[in-house]
């Protein structure tokens, strides 16, 4: 059981150290290790980049805080159609960036 968490502390500890840390990039690992282990990590963050792109293109000009939320908010669930899990919300799935995107 140990050997399955060496690479997780491994990657914990790189994750500490470094105070530059590509957060989505993390978070994919630590999928990867504990759930995922034939996860195509930059696959995903692809597809997180163009989903970036995208808001940013969106937002590039807005100035007012609230408008900016409201844009967030209609890209990313009515456009891209996220949404929270209502049937199984505490399903520990949901907290692995691979499976929400």
């Amino acid at each position: 059981m140990q050997e399955k968490f060496d690479p997780l502390v491994a990657e914990w500890l790189s994750f500490v150290k470094n105070p530059n840390f590509n957060l989505v990039e993390k978070c994919l690992k630590f999928a990867q290790i504990l759930e995922y282990p034939d996860l195509d990590v930059e696959e995903y963050i692809q597809k997180i980049a163009i989903i970036g792109k995208s808001l940013k293109e969106s937002i590039s000009d807005v100035k007012n805080p609230t408008y900016l939320i409201s844009i967030l908010n209609e890209h990313l669930f009515q456009n891209l159609g996220f949404s929270g899990d209502n049937d199984d919300y505490y399903n520990p799935k949901n907290n692995f960036l691979n499976e929400v995107i």
